[in-house]
């Protein structure tokens, strides 16, 4: 039994995703996405199926020992509790190339599109990975690729790169501006 786990986790909030431009991280580029996951999710029922499976194909008898001692360690768990539920980071390495990012019709999505953004509801490919590696052990997460499900409000005051446009009125050929730069309704608040 490999102790790589393949699923797909349908529906699930997405936070942090930088899926078009790698992230600096800990000197490694790597693109990344938070998955927010209900306590009552079938997506949450499914994760921790497979990441009991990819422990016990690792470590056997001592797989649920050794996902009780990685518990609420950043480095060795990929999983966190929050207070509507969990979060998930998946990660992918430069060297693998960016992952998939794909609309409702699984036509690319692009940078420019602004989506996702955090917020949206999206699919995401994931395999679950029990590693012992240079005397590390745990338990994480690497990404395959992102649908887009449906957009809603946006989390942590950020818009999607679509939203934002509208903020800015067309100046034409004058390059004139309104002299109002208070708008009444402003989604986001600092």
């Amino acid at each position: 039994m490999a102790s790589n786990v393949k699923l797909v986790l349908r529906e699930v909030r997405c936070v942090y995703p930088k899926l078009f431009r790698a992230d600096d991280f800990m000197g490694k580029k790597r693109y990344s996405i938070g998955l927010l996951l209900p306590n009552d999710s079938e997506a949450l029922k499914q994760l921790k199926a497979a990441i009991s499976a990819a422990a016990t194909a690792q470590w056997g008898e001592k797989a649920a020992e050794k996902i009780k001692s990685f518990q609420g360690s950043r480095q060795q768990w990929c999983l966190r509790e929050t207070d509507d539920g969990y979060q998930i980071n998946a990660k992918r390495s430069v060297e693998r190339g960016a992952p998939v990012v794909v609309d409702q019709h699984r036509n690319d999505l692009t940078e420019e599109s602004g989506l996702p953004y955090a917020g949206c509801w999206v699919n995401a490919s994931i395999v679950v990975c029990a590693y012992n590696r240079n005397g590390a052990q745990g338990v994480t997460c690497f990404l395959n690729g992102v649908q887009l499900v449906k957009e809603d409000e946006p989390l942590a005051g950020a818009g999607s790169a679509a939203s934002v446009k509208k903020d800015f009125d067309d100046l034409g050929e004058t390059g004139a501006t309104s002299s109002d730069p208070f708008q009444a309704d402003a989604e986001s608040v600092w």
